[in-house]
């Protein structure tokens, strides 16, 4: 059986999600420098191309939004929840509360606060069925 390679780094985080019928890797590269100071973080994503059992790098998501934690990750577009394309929503392990918003692509990242976080639950993401 040949396997697609890995070509990543073990510090980066790797999330897998399905996404439009395609298995998508997302790598969400943090930086810390001290426990007090800001974390950086980016992300690329790429596509599993099954033909050649390599890993193509995804440049936009088009229509599509990615919601990832180390818990779920989920894959909607835009025009079934009326959000904005193009974008990752990430949950980080050591989330204190946050929650980042990514637009690929461009780079730009928001970063969110939840309300009334206490730091005792987990955070993750629920979608409705249907």
């Amino acid at each position: 059986m040949r396997k697609i390679p890995w070509i990543f780094s073990r510090k980066d985080s790797i999330l897998l999600v399905e996404s439009c019928e395609e298995i998508l890797l997302v790598r969400v590269i943090g930086r810390r420098w001290k426990e007090w100071l800001v974390e950086r973080y980016s992300f690329k994503v790429h596509r599993a191309n099954l033909s050649v059992m390599e890993w193509d790098k995804i440049e936009n998501l088009g229509d599509r939004i990615l919601f990832l934690s180390k818990h779920n990750s989920i894959s909607v577009t835009a025009a079934q929840t009326g959000g904005r394309g193009n974008c990752i929503y990430y949950i980080p392990e050591s989330t204190q509360g946050k929650w980042l918003v990514f637009e690929l692509g461009s780079g730009i990242l928001d970063v969110n606060l939840f309300e009334d976080y206490d730091g005792d639950i987990e955070k993750f993401w629920v979608m409705p069925s249907s």
